[in-house]
């Protein structure tokens, strides 16, 4: 009960009095062993837009997050297998993840609005984390939280957007995060081991299969998207 009491109290005081934490951007640790085409180190960034979702497909959304943090736990130190014309051309655990959220309509000047709300109360459980420990920022769109999760501190970000100071809808955010990795967090930097998984708000994947996705991207450098 104190828990719940706690948890609550910690959403009405992000919604309420947003707590600016004007830290400057840390840049991704640089790719391992560049050039190298049979093993090689990917950085996937799993981006997904919400809206208007309800609790459960929001639930299922963060816990198909969940899943990929935690099978990045579990992976091994690369072994590059140099002439096994056969092995995958992503070594075992050398793909690094990074999910990002961008929510339409989350705030409107300090306040957050209920469906972001909704999403934070959801956070704590899904990722044994506490929403005190949110790095948030004020950004030219609205807000942005950030926390790690897992012990392997995947990041794992929500961008709020304030529809007053950014166009809304998901094309829009589609602009956005694609503007922000490639000229903002993958600047300067080769992309062809840059990925980018695109999801809706309300789906629900296996970690899993996302890393086979990964691996039949990687096996044909000529392929630039996939769509299903």
């Amino acid at each position: 009960m104190n828990r719940a009491d706690s948890q609550s109290g910690a959403i009405k005081k992000a919604g309420s009095q947003l707590q600016i934490n004007q830290k400057p951007e840390v840049a991704c640790e640089p790719d391992s062993q560049p050039g190298a085409r049979k093993q090689q180190m990917c950085k996937v960034y799993v981006c997904s837009t919400m809206y208007k979702e309800n609790e459960i497909e929001m639930k299922q959304m963060l816990i198909s997050i969940k899943r990929l943090s935690d099978l990045y736990k579990k992976e091994e130190k690369p072994v590059q297998k140099e002439n096994d014309e056969t092995s995958s051309p992503i070594a075992e655990g050398a793909a690094r993840y990074e999910s990002h959220i961008f929510f339409d309509g989350g705030c409107r000047d300090n306040e957050l609005y209920p469906f972001a709300i909704q999403l934070l109360s959801l956070i704590p459980k899904t990722f044994k984390v506490d929403l005190n420990e949110a790095e948030i920022w004020k950004t030219p769109y609205g807000y942005r939280f950030q926390w790690k999760i897992g012990t392997s501190e995947v990041p794992f970000v929500v961008h709020f957007k304030d529809n007053e100071m950014v166009r809304n809808k998901k094309r829009w955010s589609q602009v956005m995060y694609m503007k922000y990795i490639l000229e903002h967090r993958e600047k300067k930097k080769e992309l062809d081991n840059v990925f980018i998984l695109t999801t809706d708000g309300d789906v629900d994947f296996k970690a899993e299969s996302a890393v086979v996705l990964l691996d039949m991207l990687a096996r044909d450098p000529q392929v630039g998207a996939v769509c299903s």
